[in-house]
């Protein structure tokens, strides 16, 4: 063989090790490593983070508008999930990231479908309560969202989902916050998240 065939094939051979390494790459991201970095979201630095293996701890933890969240989650085939408190300054405001592991895409889909409906209804369940929809052009499937609770707080939020996951980004205030969070930085947050975790 020609010293050109030889490293023909160790060029080929070394390209598909790479190639390989990418691929490991592109699946091998800690589940905790799909929520929000300090100010991803501006102003806001991660604070708790819970990493629940298990539905029943979940469902504790989980946003309080989403219904029949053990039953569905099983079917689902739940593997994990991340809950992100993020701290914001001043104190009466305060942003969440969430990444949910099911056991496939359809999976995954599935479940964004009933979160949206949850929080679309969430309005007609309890008193006081209002949803407002908004577009996310920026992330393919996204759902946005803001509310309002009786006590005049107020959410903006992004919901998606990609390959087996689903992530919520959200950020909250109270009733007379100043310069509070805005929609676009919200969807900008979960942009710049979509942008880490897409595909991966």
């Amino acid at each position: 063989m020609s010293g050109r065939r030889l490293w023909i094939g160790a060029t080929a051979a070394a390209f598909a090790l790479l190639a390989a390494a990418g691929a490991f790459a592109r699946v091998d991201v800690r589940l905790t490593d799909r929520v929000l970095r300090a100010n991803e979201l501006a102003g806001f630095q991660p604070g708790r983070v819970d990493n629940v293996k298990d539905i029943e701890t979940w469902r504790k933890i989980a946003p309080e508008a989403l219904v029949g969240l053990e039953e569905r989650l099983r079917r689902e085939g739940f593997v994990a999930a991340v809950r992100e408190d993020l701290d914001g300054r001043p104190a009466d405001r305060g942003a969440l990231s969430i990444v949910v592991q099911l056991g496939s895409r359809k999976a995954a889909l599935s479940e964004l479908a009933h979160q949206l409906r949850d929080y679309a209804t969430e309005a007609s369940r309890l008193a006081g309560h209002t949803y407002t929809p908004f577009r996310v052009p920026s992330i393919p499937g996204a759902r946005g969202f803001s509310s309002t609770d009786p006590s005049g707080g107020n959410g903006i939020n992004v919901i998606f989902a990609d390959g087996p996951f689903t992530y919520h980004v959200g950020a909250g205030w109270a009733h007379g916050a100043s310069d509070p969070p805005t929609k676009s930085a919200v969807i900008r947050a979960a942009g710049r998240l979509y942008a880490r975790v897409h595909g991966r």
